[in-house]
């Protein structure tokens, strides 16, 4: 929900698919602790305020935060060690693979990590027109 400070639903994208989740961009609502699945949006990260994230962890909920390259640094191991990270890159370019065509991402001279386009899950807008502002939970 483009906006929001925070909003509900269920998460469309990686192994946590359909699962409810409390999605936190600049503000965490008051139910949070109701979700067993956390979100915390790249604009959360980038405020470097830990605490409601080690809450989520001592509550045993599941925690992912989005991370940018420059952000992924900045997490203290305590939280790294214990949350789903997803690292979010921009590349408009990927729609232009055909599906068996490969996306490489080089991490150091001669390490890198493959994977064919058809194999990766792809998440549109229409995935998310259930997520709401009130909770549902």
């Amino acid at each position: 929900m483009f906006g929001e400070e925070y909003f509900f639903g269920k998460e469309v994208e990686g192994p946590l698919a359909d699962v409810e989740t409390c999605f936190v961009r600049t503000r965490v609502p008051h139910e949070y602790d109701k979700y067993p699945h956390v979100y915390f949006c790249i604009s959360y990260i980038e405020k470097q305020f830990w605490v409601h994230i080690e809450d989520c962890l001592n509550r045993a909920q599941i925690v992912t935060l989005e991370v940018t390259p420059g952000l992924l640094k900045t997490i203290p191991p305590t939280i790294f060690n214990r949350c789903r990270i997803m690292l979010s890159l921009d590349c408009p370019e990927l729609e232009l693979l055909k599906k068996n065509d490969i996306l490489k991402i080089v991490t150091r001279p001669f390490t890198t990590y493959n994977v064919v386009k058809c194999t990766m899950q792809q998440s549109i807008p229409d995935d998310y027109k259930f997520d709401s502002k009130k909770s549902t939970l």
